[in-house]
C-alpha cells in the first residue's frame, strides 16, 4: 500500500536474486573442466559479487521484525555464498552486512531453511 516503499523492496529483492544467479553462475563455470574455464568470466562473476556485497554493505541496517521479499533473497543469496564459497569470507570488511546477515540467519525460519547437501 506504500509505493515508496514497494519500489524499495523490489529494488532489494532484484539486488538479491541477481546476486544469487550470479553465485550460480560462478558454480557453473567453476565446474568446468580447468582447460574449459574462462578465466574473463571468473573474474566478471567476482567482481559483480564483490560490487553488490559493498553496495549492500552501504545500505546494511538492523533487521526489520517483519521481513520482506527483498531481505529474504538477500539473506539467502549471502547464506548460499557462506554455502558454496564458505572460504571467500565475504563477510570481510563488510562488518554491518554480515550483522545484519547473522541476525536474519539465526531466524526459525532461516534455520528450518537451511542450504544443505542433500544429492
Amino acid at each position: 500500500s506504500e509505493p515508496a516503499q514497494r519500489w524499495e523492496t523490489l529494488r532489494r529483492q532484484a539486488l538479491g536474486d541477481g546476486l544469487m544467479e550470479v553465485i550460480v553462475s560462478l558454480l557453473g563455470e567453476r565446474a568446468r573442466p580447468e582447460a574449459l574455464r574462462s578465466e574473463p568470466h571468473l573474474a566478471t562473476h567476482a567482481l559483480k559479487i564483490k560490487m553488490t556485497l559493498d553496495l549492500l554493505e552501504r545500505e546494511a541496517s538492523a533487521p526489520r521484525d517483519v521481513l520482506d521479499a527483498g531481505a529474504i533473497a538477500i539473506a539467502c543469496a549471502l547464506s548460499h555464498l557462506d554455502f558454496r564459497f564458505a572460504a571467500d569470507n565475504w563477510r570481510q570488511g563488510r562488518d554491518k552486512l554480515a550483522a545484519w546477515h547473522a541476525a536474519i540467519a539465526a531466524r526459525p525460519s532461516m534455520k528450518a531453511t537451511e542450504f544443505a547437501d542433500v544429492y
